[in-house]
């Protein structure tokens, strides 16, 4: 454990005792990991780590603390009280310190074990603050305590100035807008620097934010600090400025801004702190940008928001179509492997089908979940790379843009994560849809603005390096950060669409973000602390920035985005207060008809379907590949050895997993988690810093996985021991030095003794009877790589066989087996069509249809007969007999379907899947005479739902499962299946809320018959209503909703119990919410 202390410690984390305080308790938690900060880094001989205490207030279920769960009282005892009183450890001492802004907002602090007057002193130790009110003393401090990585680069004094910041234009406060707030600049030759002490490989990146002494904000390349320069060294120039007068202005590495200065700080070893840089980032569509473009487009035009609705259900059909074909496909499976943490080099297993391997695809699998987890609760829908990013946003020096305009250069590959010099870039040119990155913000009308990029052609210096930002211009009414979000450059993030087919007609009026003045009240040294500490009470109290987001969004739906209500809402989240009874009710279960409600249904249905299809997988059995097998691996003695590293490794990698409540070892390795305990809160991964919760995982994880696999190559052999670098080298292409060098070199030519190791480990792992981690035996992947690929070569087992398509493959050996079994059901479906006379008189024309069809198509009839068994176990009501004409276009030559790549089981999957596609869903008719088939049927919507929804089910519960319980199958093969389950198993749903009357609540609390009558119609077989408590004036009231049954009849219980609202009819909220609950009454007892 020293040694992986001692590596992190390198990269500057460190670990922080830290505790969980609740209402009724006080938990210990383990020391937990994360990028140190200035406060942490002060004086480590008078204020050692152990001498800091990481602080967490949280509800007793976990989760946030909130006023109305928690009560007023309560909290200003465990929470105020601890704050002023401090916390006893150990019979220690620790007192409230500080806090940085995003810990604040995650009700989390620093403690530090100190009286009272050494805090001051420590505080006086950190900077010069003015004794201002309480929040700004907060905030100020606030900035030692953000995570962020101390460099070796330490500025003195003639290498720094501060420049003028760039305003114009006023606010409705009269106030002058600063178009330079946060951004200041750096000369490239210390960007240089600071990217080889930061390990970057080279890469230069355009944009750092920071932190140094008292200032804050982003720091963009100029290189025109470089030219002066330059230019002072070839013309013999010094400069002479006396620092103690003014700055200095020839040799400068930086130029601050006045706006970046928040307080004063001592000068003597101030380094350089980085918080993050820029890099490709990709980005996704939101449930309040999504709003937005659902609102915004259809007050413009009806051809705009038919555009934009389309065009997002075509990108998240994209993101579902990649999502299954990353557990399809092989190579889509070793790219989506490519995006996450290299602990392995997967381009060099080229003998393994990594979809079918069970730690590869598990990896693989737990990206996926996580992936349609956030499609749920998000509506993540990811931008192609190609078509958005974010970005940095810096302002332009040169002048050069004026108001409307920007300058965007990104790099083209956006998994380049550290692109050099010589990397692929892109210089955009058009119109671009551009708006802050939100989180808990909510996005109103004025938030998305359509820009025009420019492309310079002439010498612009500072523009020209701008690489994964972008530069605004600096001069005019009012800068476009503020139209968008009331934001600065300090260090936001924005993101940049050139989709033009999500383009708005025109950009809507910008709302007016300026704040309210408000007298600051100066606080004495006293009582500054007892203030701090109401302050973060009275912080809690009135959190409410998430739910008044929500609420915006609700009424939005119900109301419109430019209706009265919803702009008082955005007026009261700009004043960040409760908004608890404003007049607006509580939301009760309706049928969102907009755009949000179309995709949150959409990606519902395939969670449901993957939740009930993968619930048994932690019981079942792992297969073991008889490939991965060298002579005298079961030796007990090496056996024995292959046990001791595994329960050692074990013991590591599970302290990671119970840390943090990782769910599945999938999870751990792809860096892609479901939930997390341990995380501040689940807004942690959308903070600013690179340094969050993800990433200390994965610096343990790195950690752990680098030093075992180390030790595996510096296993003693018969007294014998070499050394890692000896018996391995570089790979191709690979990278040189840094602390994970380890994860680039590669035993291309392992002893016999590796070997024997190796497939020990493969057997120790992947039978173990607890908790089994099949990581394990990866650490020597190379070794199994090179035992595998002999043993396949000397090999004649199926398994030996290399597939580009192993679930097709599958799929059409289940088809085989299944028709081989039903020879004589499927002998008399060749003689109905070869001998139509013999069907039935509608039939006829069907079958000679058919029949003429497979004459031409050699294995057709084979995959025909199948489909119509699948249909028929689907109890899909209609097949053949719906089509009733002849005379197809069809060609002469005879395709054999069975020898093409895949076979007939890549035809049956592309079939479900285009069946299950919205495409087919959406599809208005279909007209049999448009193909030339002749035919004069056509099928009306809604007569295909049927097979569209069984579609739905069988195509992502064979491509998530690999397994084919959906599928007709003979007893044999359903005796193979592997831990074959009933799909249709009792769930416990997440409980819901409706609203009633009040006058008539009565009626259906405690009515058994209609409960009753409720559970026959959906099928579930429990419903329980309760009251929840009511709001006074109110003429209706909630009840809360749980429920057990299968996902069917949970589904169709909501659908029975939802209610359409009238949307945009009536700014009258309690008036709609009282026509909703009549709806409700009105269906519950129809």
């Amino acid at each position: 454990m020293r040694q992986l202390h001692e590596v992190h410690q390198k990269e500057g984390y460190v670990r922080v005792r830290k505790v969980v305080i609740t209402p009724t308790r006080l938990l210990y938690v383990a020391p937990e990991l994360l990028m140190g900060n200035r406060v942490l880094r002060s004086d480590p001989e008078k204020y050692p780590l152990e001498k800091f205490l990481r602080v967490v207030f949280r509800d007793d279920d976990g989760s946030p603390v909130h006023a109305n769960s928690v009560g007023d009282a309560l909290i200003q005892r465990f929470i105020g009280g601890k704050l002023r009183n401090g916390v006893l450890v150990a019979g220690r001492t620790f007192n409230y310190f500080g806090s940085s802004n995003s810990q604040l907002r995650d009700n989390g602090c620093y403690f530090i074990n100190a009286t009272v007057k050494e805090i001051e002193d420590f505080r006086t130790q950190l900077g010069s603050f003015k004794m201002q009110s309480a929040p700004k003393m907060m905030s100020r401090l606030g900035q030692c305590f953000t995570q962020a990585r101390e460099t070796g680069i330490q500025l003195d004094r003639r290498l720094y100035a501060d420049d003028f910041d760039l305003q114009g234009g006023k606010d409705s406060a009269g106030e002058p807008y600063t178009f330079s707030d946060g951004v200041g600049r750096m000369s490239m030759k210390t960007a240089k620097e600071l990217g080889k002490e930061l390990g970057l490989d080279g890469c230069t990146p355009s944009c750092f934010q920071f932190r140094f002494r008292g200032y804050k904000g982003v720091l963009a390349v100029d290189t025109s600090l470089d030219s002066m320069r330059e230019w002072g060294l070839r013309n013999g120039v010094q400069d002479i400025t006396d620092i103690r007068k003014r700055d200095c202005w020839l040799d400068l590495a930086i130029k601050f801004r006045p706006s970046q200065k928040k307080f004063e700080a001592k000068r003597d070893g101030s380094k350089l702190e980085i918080v993050k840089y820029s890099s490709p980032v990709s980005i996704s569509l939101n449930r309040p940008v999504i709003n937005i473009l659902d609102q915004v487009s259809g007050l413009q035009s009806h051809s705009s928001h038919r555009r934009i609705c389309d065009r997002i259900h075509y990108l998240m059909d994209m993101h579902l179509h990649s999502l299954t074909r990353s557990l399809m496909d092989e190579q889509k499976a070793r790219n989506k492997l490519g995006e996450f943490p290299k602990l392995i080099i997967y381009e060099q297993i080229t003998d393994l089908n990594l979809t079918k391997e069970p730690f590869f695809r598990g990896m693989v699998r737990a990206s996926v979940r996580a992936s349609l987890r956030k499609l749920r609760q998000k509506l993540q829908i990811p931008i192609p790379n190609s078509l958005g990013r974010a970005m940095f946003g810096v302002v332009d020096e040169s002048g050069l843009l004026q108001h409307g305009q920007v300058f965007i250069r990104y790099t083209k590959n956006a998994f380049l994560k550290l692109p050099g010099p010589t990397a692929d870039r892109v210089v955009l040119k058009g119109p671009v849809l551009l708006t802050k990155i939100h989180r808990l913000w909510l996005v109103i009308f004025g938030c998305l603005m359509l820009l025009i990029c420019l492309v310079f052609t002439i010498s612009a210096t500072f523009v020209c390096f701008t690489i994964t930002c972008f530069s605004v211009f600096g001069h005019g009414p009012r800068p476009h950060t503020d139209e968008m979000a009331g934001s600065d450059l300090d260090g936001d993030e924005y993101t940049i669409i050139w989709d033009e087919q999500l383009y708005l007609d025109h950009n809507e009026e910008a709302f007016d973000y300026t704040s309210k003045s408000h007298e600051s009240v100066a606080t004495s040294e006293e009582e500054l602390r007892l203030k701090m500490a109401d302050f973060f009470v009275d912080y809690i109290k009135q959190d409410s920035i998430g739910r008044i987001a929500n609420a915006f969004l609700i009424n939005s739906d119900l109301f419109g985005i430019k209706s009265n209500v919803c702009m008082k809402i955005a007026e009261k989240h700009m004043e960040a207060v409760d908004f608890p009874k404003t007049g607006v009710p509580p939301k009760p279960l309706e049928t969102n008809s907009r755009l949000n409600g179309q995709l949150f249904r959409r990606a519902k249905e395939i969670d449901d379907i993957l939740s009930l299809a993968t619930q048994d997988d932690e019981t079942a059995a792992v297969p073991l590949d008889l490939l991965i097998s060298f002579p005298g691996y079961d030796d007990p003695e090496i056996l024995q050895l292959a046990s001791e590293h595994y329960e050692a490794y074990a013991a590591n990698i599970n302290s990671i997993m119970d840390s943090y409540g990782i769910k599945t070892e999938g999870e751990l390795f792809s860096g892609h988690y479901s939930s997390l305990r341990n995380r501040i809160s689940d807004k942690d991964n959308d903070d600013m810093s690179f340094y969050n919760t993800s990433n200390a995982i994965e610096q343990r994880l790195f950690a752990v996985f680098g030093k075992f696999r180390k030790s595996f190559f510096e296993t003693s052999f018969n007294g014998r021991q070499q050394q890692f670098e000896d018996v391995t080298a570089f790979g191709q292409n690979s990278a040189r030095g840094g602390h994970k060098e380890v994860f680039r070199r590669v035993c291309t030519d392992p002893s016999e003794d590796f070997q024997r190791l190796a497939c020990a480990y493969y057997k120790t792992a992947y039978d173990s009877k607890t908790r089994k981690l099949l990581s394990f035996p990866w650490l020597a992947w190379d070794v199994i790589n090179v035992v595998r690929r002999t043993n396949a070569c000397n090999s004649t087992l199926l398994e030996a066989k290399f597939s580009f398509d192993p679930l097709s493959e599958k799929v059409s050996k289940h088809i085989e087996e299944y028709i081989a079994h039903r020879s004589k059901a499927f002998n008399q479906f060749l003689s109905r069509m070869h001998h139509p006379s013999k069907a039935l008189e509608d039939e006829r024309v069907a079958w000679r249809t058919l029949a003429m069809y497979c004459q031409h198509h050699k294995g057709l009839d084979q995959l025909l007969f199948f489909c119509s068994k699948w249909a028929k176990t689907k109890t899909v009501p209609y097949w053949l007999e719906m089509v009733n004409s002849d005379n197809p276009n069809i060609g002469k030559d005879v395709i054999d379907l069975e020898q093409q790549h895949g076979g007939l089981g890549k035809k049956f999957m592309i079939f479900l899947q285009f069946l299950a596609s919205r495409q087919f869903e959406m599809l208005p008719f279909i007209n049999f005479m448009e193909p030339s088939l002749g035919y004069a049927s056509a099928f009306y919507q809604k007569q295909w739902w049927p097979i569209h929804k069984a579609a739905l089910n069988a195509f992502h519960q064979i491509a998530f499962t690999f397994r084919f319980d959906a599928l007709p199958a003979t007893s044999d093969q359903r005796k193979n299946f592997l831990d074959y389950a009933p799909i249709r198993s009792i769930k416990e749903a997440e409980p819901f809320i409706i609203e009633v009357p009040s006058s008539h609540h009565q009626q259906v609390i405690n009515n058994k018959e209609l409960l009753n009558r409720l559970c026959q119609r959906s099928g579930c077989t429990q419903i329980v209503f309760r009251p929840l408590p009511q709001f006074q004036g109110y003429d209706t009231v909630r009840l809360f909703v749980s429920v057990t049954g299968t996902v069917d009849a949970i589904n169709e219980l909501r659908s029975i119990l939802s209610v359409r609202p009238n949307l945009n009819l009536s700014n009258n909220c309690r008036q709609m919410s009282m026509l909703m609950a009549a709806a409700i009454y009105e269906k519950l007892t129809s």
